[in-house]
C-alpha cells in the first residue's frame, strides 16, 4: 500500500465480482477482444486481467515473464496478437509512448492506468502517439478495496497537472471528509473515505488497525 508497510487485508468474493462486473458493463469485453496479462499476481489489478477476460468469454494473452518490462517486447506482442486491452502503470506507459513501434498499436481498445499518479502532460502523449479515443482510462483503488473504487475517462486539453481518480465504481460511495466526519465544501482538502460492496472486511490479524480504519458509515 501507500504507507510502504506491508499489511494484509481480507478482500471478499463479493467485491472482486462487483469489479468484474463493473468492468463488463462499463467497458464490455467481447469474445474478440484480446486481454494482455502483464502484471505480477502479487499486484492485485492481475486479478481483473486475469478473470475478466475468463469470466466473459474474451481471450487472455499470458506476457513472458518480465516482459512488461521490455517495451519493445511490449509493442511486438500488441501489434502480434491485436491485442485489445491492457494495463499500465505510468512509469512503464512513460517508456512505451516512447518506443519506435508504439504507432502501430491501433488495435487497442482499452487501456487502464494504475497504481501511481497519471501526469496529465503524460495522458496527451498518449493521444499525441496514438490518437486513440476515448481508450484510456485512469483507476484508483487503495489497498484496502477491492482492486478498483474510482475511475476517470482521460481527456485531452484539461487543466489539470494529474489525472482525476474520478468516480465511484458501481456500489461504491466515496466521500471527502474533514477530521469530524463531516463533508468538505469544493475545493477544500480531506480525506477519502469509501464504502460499498468491495471494501474489505479489515486487515488480517490486525483488529486494532482495523477498528481504528474501518469505521461505521456516517451517512
Amino acid at each position: 500500500g501507500s504507507t510502504g508497510q506491508p499489511k494484509g487485508v481480507m478482500i471478499t468474493h463479493r467485491g472482486i465480482c462487483n469489479t468484474l462486473y463493473w468492468r463488463q458493463k462499463t467497458f464490455k469485453l467481447t469474445p474478440q477482444d484480446k486481454v494482455l496479462q502483464t502484471i505480477s499476481f502479487s499486484f492485485d489489478p492481475s486479478v481483473w486481467q486475469i478473470f475478466w477476460p475468463l469470466s466473459f468469454g474474451a481471450q487472455l494473452i499470458m506476457a513472458r515473464p518480465s516482459g512488461h518490462k521490455d517495451p519493445a517486447y511490449l509493442i511486438k506482442t500488441i501489434v502480434k496478437q491485436q491485442i485489445t486491452v491492457i494495463a499500465l502503470v505510468p512509469s512503464i506507459m512513460r517508456v512505451l509512448l516512447e518506443e519506435e513501434g508504439i504507432e502501430n498499436c491501433q488495435c487497442l481498445k482499452h487501456v487502464t492506468s494504475g497504481g501511481e499518479a497519471l501526469p496529465i502532460e503524460l495522458v496527451e502523449r498518449f493521444f499525441e502517439r496514438l490518437k486513440l479515443d476515448n481508450v484510456l482510462v485512469n483507476c484508483y483503488g487503495p489497498t484496502e478495496a477491492a482492486i478498483d473504487a474510482t475511475f476517470w475517462r482521460c481527456q485531452s486539453g484539461t487543466d489539470y497537472i494529474f489525472a482525476p481518480i474520478g468516480r465511484p465504481i458501481a456500489n461504491t460511495q466515496i466521500y471527502i471528509l474533514d477530521e469530524d466526519l463531516q463533508p468538505v465544501p469544493i475545493g477544500i482538502a480531506g480525506e477519502v473515505h469509501i464504502g460499498g460492496v468491495g471494501l474489505a472486511r479489515g486487515y488480517l490479524n490486525r483488529p486494532e488497525l482495523t477498528q481504528q480504519k474501518f469505521i461505521p458509515n456516517p451517512f
